[in-house]
C-alpha cells in the first residue's frame, strides 16, 4: 500500500461520523455493464451538454465549464496519458473566472459570467440528511458498444497499458492542504469518492481502456465525462458561497459508473478555499 491509500484509510478510520469517504478502486469486471441504464446516461449526457456555459481550446484538448447547479461550477478538461499537462500557477487555489481568463483572451460567454455572479450570490445550505444522500442505489443495465458525447466514441477495447504508473503517481497524487485525498493507480468500474466539501480535483485516465465518470452533487447525477482510451480527463468543481461569502459545502460523489478493463483515478477534496499545492 502506498503513503496516499494508506493516508486515505487512516482518514476514513478518523474521520467516518463525518461521513466522508475514500476514494475506492472498484473492482474489475469483464462484463459489458454500466452502474447507469441506457435512459440515465443518455439524459446525464444531454444534461451536462445543456449545461456547458463555455468551451475554450487549451494545451492537448479542450477545457469546458459547466453549472452543476446554481452557484456551483464544474471545469472538465481532456488531455492525452503522458502529456506534460501545463496549468496555471496555483490553479487550484484560482477562482472560476481567473481560470478562464488564465487560459483565454476571448470574451467570456455571458451564460458563464451570469454562473459567476450565483456564485458570488449566496446560496443556502445543502438541505436533506447526508445519510438519505448515500443510500441511492443504481441499477446495472447494458450499455451500448460506443456511447457518444460531444462527438466522439467511447472505444472499448481491451489493450496494453499505454503509460507508466509512474507518470500518473508523479503527476496526480500527492498535495498539500487538502481536507482528503486518494491515489489509485490502478481502479475499476465502481470505484468512487464522496464527501461533503466545497472544492474537489480529481483526474481520471483511461489506460487499458475507456471508463465513464459522473459527479453527483446532493445525492443528484450532475454531469458526465467520457474517458477515452490514452486519454484523461481533469474535473474541478468549485462550490457555491453563502450571502457574506463564506464556502458552502455539498455532498460530493465521483462514481466510475463504467470502465473497460484498469483505469487511473486519484484526487482531492477541501471543505473551504484551502491553500493546495503538489509535493
Amino acid at each position: 500500500m502506498n503513503q496516499f491509500v494508506h493516508a486515505c484509510a487512516l482518514t476514513c478510520a478518523l474521520v467516518s461520523l463525518a461521513a466522508v469517504g475514500c476514494g475506492e478502486a472498484g473492482q474489475p469486471s469483464s462484463e459489458q455493464e454500466s452502474l447507469l441504464s441506457e435512459a440515465e446516461t443518455a439524459a446525464l449526457a444531454e444534461k451536462t451538454a445543456r449545461s456547458t456555459l463555455a468551451e475554450i481550446s487549451v494545451p492537448h484538448g479542450k477545457m469546458r465549464f459547466i453549472e452543476t447547479e446554481p452557484g456551483s461550477v464544474l471545469i472538465l478538461r481532456d488531455f492525452p496519458i503522458g502529456a506534460r499537462v501545463e496549468t496555471l500557477p496555483r490553479e487550484s487555489e484560482l477562482s472560476v473566472e481567473q481560470i478562464y481568463r488564465g487560459y483565454t483572451q476571448e470574451p467570456m460567454p455571458a451564460a458563464l459570467a451570469k454562473a459567476i455572479e450565483r456564485m458570488k450570490a449566496g446560496a443556502a445550505p445543502e438541505p436533506g440528511a447526508l445519510a438519505e444522500v448515500l443510500g441511492a442505489a443504481r441499477s446495472g443495465q447494458a450499455v451500448p458498444t460506443t456511447a457518444q458525447s460531444d462527438g466522439e466514441a467511447v472505444k472499448r477495447l481491451q489493450l496494453a497499458s499505454s503509460i507508466d504508473e509512474n507518470w500518473f503517481k508523479a503527476n496526480f497524487c500527492g498535495f498539500m492542504g487538502p481536507s482528503h485525498q486518494w491515489c489509485h493507480k490502478q481502479a475499476f468500474m465502481g470505484g468512487n469518492a464522496t464527501g461533503k466539501m466545497h472544492r474537489s480535483d480529481i483526474q481520471i485516465c483511461g489506460d487499458t481502456g475507456a471508463a465513464r465518470i459522473i459527479l453527483r452533487i446532493s445525492g443528484a447525477d450532475a454531469a458526465m465525462g467520457n474517458v477515452l482510451y490514452g486519454s484523461c480527463i481533469g474535473g474541478q468543481y468549485h462550490g457555491p458561497h453563502d450571502i457574506f461569502g463564506s464556502a458552502l459545502t455539498r455532498t460530493l460523489e465521483w462514481n466510475i459508473v463504467w470502465a473497460e478493463q484498469t483505469v487511473r483515478f486519484g484526487g482531492w477534496f477541501a471543505s473551504g478555499e484551502q491553500f493546495i499545492h503538489k509535493l
